[in-house]
């Protein structure tokens, strides 16, 4: 896979994992995923590290929420 086609498959994989693309696009996607092997193994990392870095990293309030709080 070229440079290009797989920096195109990168962002169309993220942009899948972010809910941003559109219905087509997505199942165009799908279909190239169910059909190389390789798209399968970018699109399970991609997931893989996503769901590793939410079980890490814990986020604080909203800096807004905590404004709101009444301070004792």
């Amino acid at each position: 896979m070229g440079d290009h086609n797989y920096q195109d498959l990168v962002e169309k994989v993220t942009m899948y994992l972010d809910n941003e693309l559109s219905e087509r696009d997505e199942r165009e996607l799908l279909v190239q995923i169910q059909s190389n092997p390789q798209y399968l193994k970018l699109l399970s990392q991609e997931k893989s590290f996503r769901e590793f870095i939410k079980s890490k990293i814990h986020r604080r309030k909203s800096f807004l929420r905590e404004l709101s709080l009444p301070r004792h």
